[in-house]
């Protein structure tokens, strides 16, 4: 029995040591040895730089990688602001661990355009790099750290403006990164929405989201398959998961995803968006096609003479929108109008459930759309 309990007590001594060891490596962060990165000086600052579509004007800016005191993956964001508080800075771009960041035009250009610059017209332009913590590893949160600013006159073009975009890989059966997307129209860098379309073979309907047009596992997230329910209000989806199979029961889903949270909520669900009161004819819609590169529905139309109109769901008057072409009202009782007799294409932009949109193109009627 003597000879049981030292062997036992040198097994415990093992494990003690053991943790000991464990705690001892434990990583700690604090705050206030952190070093933010450093921003290095744009090489012409009393330029001014005039954007150009498709380009690269300010080219590559420079910076120094934060210092977390942990190896950690670094996620630089260089934000663009009007001045030198940043209370309504935008992301231009960001790239993961790299000391280094291309400018694109058209990425800064948006940027400008987001914050009501006018097109051809300099303005004054600050910058800074946020560098964030990275990893599903992470047990705690930690605030960026943000760089010194920089400023210098920027000329912007004339240009539609477009959002950050994630993917949804699996919609309609298409396992790519080329179509299906949902939109950051709140400009966060986290809230994404936008319409899916599952197809025709939507019973049988499997997805994934991913952040990034590849298959990275912190990048990608589907279902623990702990949630069996049909079309469920909100889902926590996990990194990387399983593929998603519980929106089944319609073609088209209006969906938003946060990327803090991982919750996925369903905002509408339908299987037919239509058109009706085209030349006096409230019985019969116009069934509209989605485009998928950009999620937009779209009909071509003929019309007679001056004519009134709305847009539906399903058929149905449950959900429909009405107003202005300038500003669509859900449920209005005012219907649309086009004036003058033509053939049009008409748009219909639902991906932001709560901001609807349309617009009228005689020039787009009949046309192939990419």
């Amino acid at each position: 029995m003597k000879k049981i309990f030292t062997i036992f007590s040198a097994a415990m001594m093992s494990v003690l040591l053991t943790v000991a060891c464990v705690e001892k490596e434990k990583t700690v962060y604090y705050p206030d040895k952190a070093v933010a990165p450093v921003l290095e000086e744009i090489a012409a600052p009393e330029s001014s730089y005039v954007l150009v579509e498709d380009s690269l004007t300010l080219g590559m800016l420079r910076f120094s990688r934060a210092d977390f005191g942990m190896p950690v993956a670094v996620r630089y964001t260089l934000y663009a602001a009007l001045d030198e508080s940043f209370a309504n800075a935008k992301a231009v771009d960001n790239i993961d661990n790299a000391d280094s960041i291309f400018v694109e035009d058209n990425a800064l250009n948006n940027a400008l355009v987001s914050l009501a610059c006018a097109p051809d017209k300099p303005v004054t332009v600050y910058f800074r790099i946020g560098a964030q913590m990275r990893g599903d590893g992470l047990s705690i949160e930690v605030d960026p750290l943000y760089s010194n600013v920089r400023s210098t006159t920027v000329t912007p073009y004339n240009a539609e403006k477009t959002y950050e975009r994630i993917y949804v890989p699996g919609a309609r059966g298409a396992w790519d990164f080329t179509s299906t997307f949902l939109f950051c129209y709140e400009e966060d860098g986290d809230t994404y929405e936008g319409v899916v379309d599952f197809g025709e073979d939507f019973a049988k309907a499997e997805f994934k989201i991913t952040t990034a047009p590849e298959w990275i596992n912190e990048e990608t997230f589907g279902s623990d398959l702990t949630v069996t329910e049909p079309d469920p209000a909100s889902l926590t989806l996990v990194s990387p998961g399983e593929n998603i199979t519980n929106y089944r029961s319609v073609r088209y889903y209006n969906f938003t995803f946060a990327k803090s949270t991982k919750v996925l909520t369903m905002n509408a669900s339908f299987s037919q968006v239509g058109i009706v009161g085209i030349d006096g004819d409230w019985n019969t819609d116009v069934v509209m096609t989605q485009n998928y590169t950009d999620g937009v529905f779209y009909a071509d139309v003929e019309i007679e003479a001056a004519t009134e109109f709305k847009f539906r769901l399903d058929g149905a008057w449950t959900t429909s929108w009405g107003g202005t072409v300038d500003e669509l009202e859900l449920n209005s009782s005012v219907n649309l109008k086009i004036e003058d007799p033509g053939n049009y294409r008409i748009y219909l932009d639902i991906n932001d459930w709560d901001g609807p949109a349309m617009r009228l193109s005689a020039e787009d009627y009949g046309t192939s759309v990419e």
